[in-house]
């Protein structure tokens, strides 16, 4: 029910939280949320499962090869951050694109994604990567590389800003379905059109 609100609000891209470190413990229960949310929501909303580096790589390739029925859009960082091998043979083993996104935070963690051909798409926090100045020099490697990129979820109101800026640099930044969500969750609305200036907000509808 919480997907169709979401999708009804005008979200066109769901990510599920699953794993130990997020979601259910029990991998069957998460298999069970993402039937339940693409039998919900239908085939045309993009549907992604992160599971933020919660599994070694023989329990992330279990969960991927459940999870490939499903048509997801992305598999987001299955290992942990330092298994950019793990993240490569995932890659070549699943039908379902592989995302990383703790393991290309960094400069050098995006180069070694890039030469291991370890991803599909990348992801960064303008934050986690050291500030506006070193984002930009970071989408400048990705997109040479010819991957999609995207940034991860904020925390509070000012990082929402500062990668707010970043995506105004480059139109390929966005691209890709991001999680810049800090003024719907403050203001609890997904349509932010309908907020004054005077809220500290971009009147921008989400897409």
């Amino acid at each position: 029910e919480e997907a169709k609100k979401v999708v009804a609000a005008g979200v066109k891209s769901l990510s599920l939280k699953a794993g130990p470190s997020w979601g259910n413990p029990d991998m069957k229960a998460d298999v069970a949320n993402v039937k339940a949310v693409r039998k919900a929501v239908g085939d045309d909303i993009e549907l992604c499962v992160d599971t933020n580096g919660g599994y070694d790589y023989t329990s992330a390739l279990d969960l991927g090869r459940r999870l490939e029925e499903f048509n997801l859009f992305k598999y987001e960082q299955p290992v942990p951050y330092w298994d950019i091998a793990g993240l490569a043979n995932l890659r070549k083993n699943l039908s379902i694109p592989i995302c990383a996104h703790e393991s290309s935070t960094t400069i050098y963690g995006l180069l070694e994604v890039i030469k291991k051909d370890a991803a599909d798409m990348l992801g960064l926090k303008v934050c986690w990567v050291g500030g506006i100045t070193q984002a930009v020099k970071w989408g400048h490697i990705a997109t040479a590389s010819n991957l999609g990129v995207y940034c991860g979820g904020n925390n509070g109101q000012f990082e929402c800003a500062a990668q707010a800026h970043w995506f105004a640099s480059n139109a390929a930044y966005g691209k890709l379905a991001h999680a810049n969500f800090g003024p719907c969750a403050a203001h609890n609305t997904f349509d932010t059109s309908r907020l004054k200036n005077t809220d500290n907000i971009v009147v921008t509808p989400m897409k």
